[in-house]
């Protein structure tokens, strides 16, 4: 995960900005409000599964999450 993330905290290695907010931030943020009204309604231990280039960088779903106050493991 760390290579994808050298790679990914680039948005030029993705082409430009645009292609990168449609791949990834937008995409990210969604999954991310999604995630956070899902686990405030429920207690417990959760398991999402995502695509690799989703956990890494800057602008990942873990980033976002632990952002929100979230505390996440990665295995």
């Amino acid at each position: 995960v760390s290579g994808i993330s050298d790679i990914l905290n680039d948005p030029a290695n993705m082409g430009d900005e645009i292609v990168y907010a449609a791949m990834l931030t937008t995409r990210n943020e969604n999954w991310t409000q999604t995630l956070n009204t899902l686990m405030e309604n429920e207690t417990g231990t959760f398991f999402f599964g995502v695509g690799a280039a989703h956990l890494a960088g800057n602008d990942s779903v873990i980033a976002m999450l632990e952002a929100q106050g979230w505390n996440v493991i990665r295995q």
